[in-house]
């Protein structure tokens, strides 16, 4: 299903599809989940995830844990890419997972939040969500497991 919304990094999907049509990719598509582009390239499934900068000497971001797996669930045709423009022109850099690792680090884990304003009432929790809402189970786990995370050494 493709991605509908009007966001700034649009612009830079819709490139990078293009820059992928003119490689040999035979179709290239923006998608949502679990990465933002799948492509095919002689019948073999390609899923690119990018990540689009306005800066000019490096980029700043995040990948989530969605796009992480499907990373791993198929590295040889999984790239990070970074895109931005340079003297007028796109540039797309392109990772394996292996390598945008080298890149990546885990901060702590963030917790979001909705809170009503001005007097409005809260509404419930939708059971047909597929948040995971805090609670003091959770929020312990999450603190046993970046506890775990930071006890890790790469071996």
């Amino acid at each position: 299903m493709e991605e509908t919304v009007d966001r700034d990094d649009r612009p830079a999907k819709d490139a990078f599809c293009a820059h992928l049509l003119s490689s040999g990719f035979e179709r290239a598509d923006v998608v949502g989940s679990p990465a933002d582009i799948l492509a095919f390239k002689q019948g073999v499934r390609w899923r690119f995830e990018v990540k689009y900068t306005k800066k000019s000497t490096s980029c700043f971001g995040a990948a989530t844990l969605t796009e992480w797996v499907a990373a791993a669930d198929d590295p040889d045709h999984f790239r990070f890419v970074v895109a931005y423009r340079s003297n007028e022109k796109w540039r797309f850099d392109c990772y394996t997972p292996e390598h945008f690792m080298e890149f990546s680090y885990v901060p702590p884990f963030k917790v979001y939040f909705t809170v009503p304003l001005n007097e409005n009432a809260a509404r419930p929790r939708s059971s047909k969500t597929k948040r995971i809402y805090m609670t003091k189970k959770r929020l312990q786990a999450l603190t046993e497991q970046f506890q775990t995370l930071r006890k890790l050494e790469e071996t």
